[in-house]
C-alpha cells in the first residue's frame, strides 16, 4: 500500500522504494499475496524507479515449477504483473511465456475485465514478447464480449497491440471498427486517434469507413491539440 501510495501520488521517494524492496526480498515473496506482489512491482514501474534485484526474484519465484505458483492469480494481477514487467523495461522472456500459458490454459477469460484484457495484449505488445496463443484466445473473448462495456481507451490499445505484435485478427478489427463507429467520435482524444488509425494502417486490415469518420472528427479541432507524433 505504500508503495502504491507513492507512485499513484507520483512521488518517487528513492531511499523508501529501495527500503521497501530490499525488505520484500529479504523476507521472501511467499509472505506475500500475489496481488501484494503484483502491486508492488506496478508501483515501481508506475514510479519509475529500478529494482533489478526485486524483478529478477519476482521472476524466478513464480516461474518455479513450471509457473505453478501462478495458479492463485486473479485476472487483475495476471494484467497487472506483466504490465509491470514491461513498463520497468525488465522484458524476461521466461516470465512472459510463463504467464501467457497460464492465461492461455484457463478454461475462459469471461473474468478478465477490458481492462486488463488491453493491459495484457499491451504488455505484451510493448516488451516485444509475441506468445499468439495469448493474442488468439483474448480476440476470441473479445468476440464474445459487449463492446459497450470497453472504453475508448481500451479498443485504442488493444488494436495498436495487435498491430505492433504483428498477430493478424481481422475478425477482432472487424468488431472493433464496428464498435468505435457507433460511437460519437468527439469522445477520442488525439492519442487515441492516432494509434487507432496507425493499428488499422499497419495490421493491413483498412477501413476505409473508419478512417473517413476519424478524419471528419480531426477537421473540426483545434489541430494544435495533436502533437507533432500525433499528426
Amino acid at each position: 500500500n505504500i508503495t502504491w501510495a507513492f507512485a499513484t501520488a507520483e512521488i518517487p521517494h528513492n531511499p523508501l522504494f529501495d527500503a521497501i524492496a530490499d525488505a520484500v526480498t529479504t523476507r521472501g515473496l511467499g509472505q506475500f499475496k500475489p496481488q501484494e506482489i503484483s502491486n508492488v512491482l506496478w508501483s515501481y514501474a508506475k514510479a519509475d524507479i529500478l529494482s533489478p534485484r526485486l524483478f529478477r526474484e519476482a521472476e524466478e519465484y513464480y516461474c518455479r515449477d513450471n509457473g505453478q505458483r501462478l495458479r492463485t492469480f486473479k485476472p487483475q494481477d495476471y494484467s497487472i504483473f506483466v504490465w509491470a514487467y514491461a513498463t520497468a523495461g525488465r522484458s524476461h522472456s521466461r516470465i512472459f511465456e510463463i504467464v501467457a500459458n497460464r492465461i492461455v490454459a484457463l478454461r475462459d477469460l469471461r473474468q478478465f475485465k477490458p481492462q486488463e484484457l488491453s493491459n495484457s495484449v499491451w504488455a505484451y505488445a510493448a516488451a516485444a514478447q509475441i506468445h499468439p496463443c495469448l493474442f488468439h484466445k483474448i480476440a476470441g473473448e473479445i468476440d464474445r464480449r459487449d463492446m459497450s462495456t470497453f472504453e475508448n481507451q481500451h479498443m485504442s490499445i488493444i488494436v495498436w497491440a495487435y498491430a505492433k505484435a504483428r498477430v493478424a485478427s481481422p475478425r477482432l478489427f472487424a468488431i472493433v471498427a464496428t464498435a468505435i463507429l457507433k460511437r460519437d467520435l468527439e469522445a477520442f482524444n488525439p492519442q487515441h486517434i492516432a494509434n487507432t488509425s496507425w493499428a488499422y494502417a499497419t495490421s493491413g486490415e483498412p477501413c476505409p469507413s473508419l478512417f473517413e469518420a476519424f478524419a471528419n472528427a480531426i477537421v473540426t479541432r483545434d489541430l494544435d491539440a495533436f502533437n507533432c507524433q500525433n499528426r
